[in-house]
C-alpha cells in the first residue's frame, strides 16, 4: 500500500474522524459540494514545457508518474483559470512525498475573466511531489 491523497467533502465534520496526516476539517459556508458551472477554476497546463494531463491520477510511488522532469534549475509552471477575475489570486502548493509543502503565488501573464494564463517560476524539489493550485476571487 502506498500513501495517497483523498479529498473528503461532507455536510458535517465529526470530531471522532481520525486522519493521518493530521488534517483540519473546515465546513464551507454555505455547504457547496457541487460548485456551479461558472465557479472559478484553475488547472496546471504545463511544467517545464511538458503538458500536464487533464486528469492527473499518479500515486506517490516510484513509478507511474503523471510527468517525468529532468530539469533541476528554475522551472516554469503554467496555469490557466476560467471565471476568475484577473485581480484574483492563484496559489500553487508544491508538496514533496517526503518533506514540507511550500506555497507560492502565481503571476498573471494575461487574459480576461473568461480565460487567463498564470505563471510560477521556482526550483522544484527532487524526487516525487504533487503540484496543486487554488484560484480565489477577490
Amino acid at each position: 500500500t502506498s500513501p495517497g491523497r483523498i479529498r473528503l467533502e461532507a455536510n458535517l465534520v465529526s470530531q471522532a474522524l481520525s486522519l493521518n496526516p493530521l488534517t483540519i476539517g473546515v465546513p464551507p459556508t454555505p455547504v457547496n459540494i457541487w460548485p456551479p458551472a461558472n465557479a472559478p477554476t484553475v488547472r496546471v497546463v504545463s511544467v517545464a514545457g511538458t503538458a500536464a494531463p487533464a486528469d492527473p491520477r499518479a500515486a506517490m510511488v516510484n513509478t507511474g508518474d503523471d510527468l517525468t522532469l529532468t530539469n533541476t534549475g528554475p522551472t516554469t509552471i503554467l496555469l490557466e483559470t476560467a471565471s476568475l477575475a484577473t485581480n484574483g489570486t492563484v496559489t500553487v502548493f508544491i508538496k514533496p512525498r517526503n518533506g514540507n509543502q511550500t506555497n507560492y503565488q502565481a503571476r498573471l501573464l494575461g487574459g480576461t475573466i473568461n480565460l487567463a494564463t498564470w505563471q510560477l517560476q521556482t526550483n522544484l524539489p527532487l524526487g516525487h511531489f504533487v503540484i496543486q493550485a487554488r484560484a480565489v476571487t477577490p
